[in-house]
């Protein structure tokens, strides 16, 4: 088994057939989130910190395995921070009666994931852009945040040659404490 550090939050674990069969492991097992996988990557885990190839500090981990020709398997782990950077969004609307419904409801569903918010106005259109602690993949998953812009070239766009209206719109509105 060869454990390489791939950078600060990224491992690259490769584990030759002979490998695979001493641990009684194999491919299959992590297609099927098997218990066997489970207790592997437990272990796996363990053996990280005790040799301190990686700080682990907490947050979650992603795991990628890949089965190569010769049989052997490559994993890849990575670890998120439980400090992450925040996701910029952005929400466009022509119509400010239409913005504030969206805000009303964003701040009713979000309002403690909100860090940041700028209302922009950008060849007759407004832009809300704002600031969530939720990472980029589970902000698509939830149901108002689907809609807005998250592409941060498209927003740095709209920072640069929009008109700031507001740095602060949601408290501006009273909505935001």
């Amino acid at each position: 088994m060869e454990i390489r550090k791939a950078d600060s939050n990224h491992l690259k674990i490769t584990l030759g057939k002979n490998d695979m069969d001493k641990m009684n492991i194999s491919f299959d097992s992590f297609a099927k989130n098997s218990p066997q996988s489970q207790l592997f990557l437990a272990n796996l885990l363990e053996i990280i910190k005790e040799t301190d190839v990686i700080k682990i500090t907490g947050g979650s981990v992603a795991v990628d395995v890949a089965q190569q020709k010769n049989g052997s398997m490559v994993i890849y782990l990575s670890f998120e921070r439980k400090h992450k950077k925040p996701t910029k969004l952005c929400y466009p609307s022509e119509d400010p009666i239409e913005l504030t419904t969206f805000v009303r409801n964003l701040l009713s569903q979000y309002r403690e994931h909100i860090t940041d918010d700028c209302l922009y106005l950008l060849n007759n259109k407004y832009f809300l852009v704002f600031e969530t602690n939720y990472a980029k993949s589970t902000a698509r998953k939830k149901d108002i945040l689907k809609d807005c812009v998250n592409d941060l070239i498209i927003i740095n766009k709209i920072a640069e040659y929009g008109q700031l209206l507001s740095d602060t719109p949601l408290k501006t509105l009273n909505i935001r404490s």
